[in-house]
């Protein structure tokens, strides 16, 4: 399973293949990731089976998955690193209901655990 998937899982409380589905749905619906671009204009660029590929649990999730949970469940996710200042992606509306943290290591996600989450 993809360390991306698994740390969303932590802050939802469902298991990781039910939150990749629910992610790969939202692509294969072209609803949008950025600016209003449907998603399969940005995937059409990186290539045309990444949604199947991204299916399969084995397949490591990054900012486009990122971008999407946002949308899904209104949220905001902080990615923080050693190596760079955080990177924070918002939902397209702004509109949210909390704020996430993981951590990019520079090739694993870890869900940032605090008090609170």
């Amino acid at each position: 399973m993809s360390c991306l998937f698994d740390s969303l899982s932590y802050y939802f409380n469902v298991k990781s293949d039910i939150i990749r589905n629910e992610i790969c749905n939202y692509l294969e619906h072209n609803a949008p990731l950025f600016d209003d671009i449907p998603t399969n204009v940005v995937l059409d660029v990186i290539d045309e089976d990444y949604i199947a590929k991204m299916r399969e649990r084995e397949t490591w999730g990054g900012g486009i998955e990122i971008s999407a949970a946002c949308n899904i469940w209104k949220l905001v996710i902080v990615v923080h690193s050693h190596h760079m200042k955080p990177v924070i992606f918002e939902p397209l509306d702004k509109k949210y209901l909390h704020v996430i943290h993981l951590l990019w290591t520079g090739n694993h996600y870890e869900p940032i655990r605090t008090a609170n989450s």
